[in-house]
């Protein structure tokens, strides 16, 4: 990747992952739904990105997003299972 992609890459990231905090009260939600609304933000970082990467760029960002996703999920329901949250 080149700086130029890099830095749009960051800027997206910044734009639609960073906010997104998972807080003690999105706990009671149901897995799902959280994990479908940051799933969203992903998304729309993947398909502008499309715009700039290469597709082995872009195929190498989806497995990281789809691992990023996946890690979180695991520590959302570890906060949930620690709280007994059902």
């Amino acid at each position: 990747m080149n700086s130029e992609q890099s830095d749009k890459l960051q800027a997206l990231i910044k734009a639609e992952l960073v906010d997104v905090h998972m807080d003690d009260t999105d706990l009671f939600r149901p897995p799902d739904e959280w994990g479908r609304v940051f799933g969203e933000h992903q998304d729309k970082v993947l398909t502008n990105a499309a715009k700039f990467l290469t597709p082995a760029q872009l195929d190498t960002l989806k497995g990281l997003a789809a691992y990023d996703l996946a890690e979180r999920q695991k520590q959302n329901a570890l906060k949930r299972g620690a709280l007994g949250i059902k």
